[in-house]
């Protein structure tokens, strides 16, 4: 039941983080700047797309050679379980004993031995020392016999998903061949890689159906890596309509049809013609699209369609360029603002809207 309840809380939580993909014109003078460029439509394009104004967003991915690869000897945490045996003593065999909260087991005579951070090797060799002091050459075995303090979540349209252990180096790849692979459901341009509450920016569908293996990054504890399918796409109208909000996804949707079944637009507030849309086409890429609704109601534009994860949003006033949008848009979504799309940290958009 938690893993259903998880699931559906990320399900909602990655089409949320959308919202604010690609919202900034700001460029980063680091390493990995965020580059944007803007897309010329012409008049007749504009005409046969529907759109007006269509930029795209991208930053470079994380790749295996950004990463250091992690130790091969695992190394002890809380919860880990041990096996130890000293000096071939009846009372002292196969002692089982959990990791405390703090890093410490109990032990017989030399009673609390910290083993927070050490390999089996380096157990042993503190165990040795320490059982010097009551035997002569005393020897010690240690062992793990239950892998605790280094979980991975690979949750949504995988074959088994759930809690996995690293007890050794993994990678993406690995993880999801752990988890039986995808289903027949899954929908892949959505898979996510989470990461202290940020999705990181590697590209699970690319990596998996294109081959861009350098992106086959390390896992590290408390990662997330989540696969929605395709009964969770979800699409959201927001700003100046009746009822704004989530909508399920269906093919063939156009932008339309997503106002029309959020209540229609606010008499008299809605300004159709300056429509805007985030589309994230993954981690690494998104767009920043303008559609002047006004004109498909005339019959003058065909419907923009709209891809899953889309985020429309009908403004009542003015805007003059993407980030007021994200001023009026942010605080329905507070909650996750801490939660972004890869090519617009936080940062950039902190800079540009204060």
């Amino acid at each position: 039941m938690y893993a259903k309840d998880r699931l559906k809380d990320l399900t909602t939580l990655v089409a949320l983080v959308a919202l604010f993909s690609g919202c900034s014109s700001y460029e980063s003078s680091g390493e990995d700047p965020v580059q944007i460029q803007g897309v010329a439509l012409s008049e007749q394009d504009q005409i046969a797309t529907g759109a007006l104004n269509r930029r795209t967003v991208t930053v470079p991915p994380i790749t295996i050679d950004d990463e250091t690869e992690p130790e091969k000897e695992f190394r002890v945490g809380p919860d880990d379980e041990l096996t130890i045996n000293v000096n071939g003593e009846r009372t002292m065999e196969a002692l089982v004993l959990r990791v405390d909260s703090n890093g410490f087991v109990q032990l017989p005579i030399v009673n609390r031995i910290n083993v927070m951070g050490r390999t089996v090797s380096e157990i042993q060799d503190a165990l040795i020392t320490a059982y010097s002091k009551e035997f002569i050459d005393p020897w010690v075995v240690v062992s793990i016999s239950k892998y605790r303090s280094r979980p991975v979540y690979v949750l949504g349209e995988l074959k088994t998903p759930g809690v996995m252990q690293l007890e050794r180096p993994t990678n993406i790849m690995q993880a999801l061949g752990l988890a039986g692979g995808t289903t027949e459901s899954a929908y892949l341009k959505r898979a996510r890689l989470l990461r202290d509450g940020r999705i990181l920016a590697v590209d699970i569908e690319a990596m998996l159906n294109q081959g861009q293996f350098e992106q086959n990054i390390w896992l590290k504890s408390g990662d997330t890596i989540f696969v929605p399918g395709t009964q969770d796409l979800t699409v959201y109208v927001l700003g100046a309509v009746d009822t704004p909000g989530e909508q399920p996804f269906q093919s063939g949707i156009g932008t339309l049809a997503a106002i029309s079944s959020a209540g229609g637009v606010i008499g008299g507030q809605a300004r159709l013609t300056e429509t805007r849309i985030v589309r994230t086409h993954s981690p690494l890429e998104g767009e920043l699209i303008t559609v002047d609704i006004a004109s498909v109601l005339r019959g003058k534009r065909p419907d923009f369609p709209l891809e899953p994860g889309d985020i429309i949003y009908v403004p009542n006033s003015p805007l003059g360029n993407w980030n007021e949008v994200i001023e009026q848009i942010a605080p329905t979504f507070r909650l996750v603002s801490d939660v972004l799309e890869p090519f617009v940290q936080i940062e950039f958009l902190i800079e540009e809207t204060q």
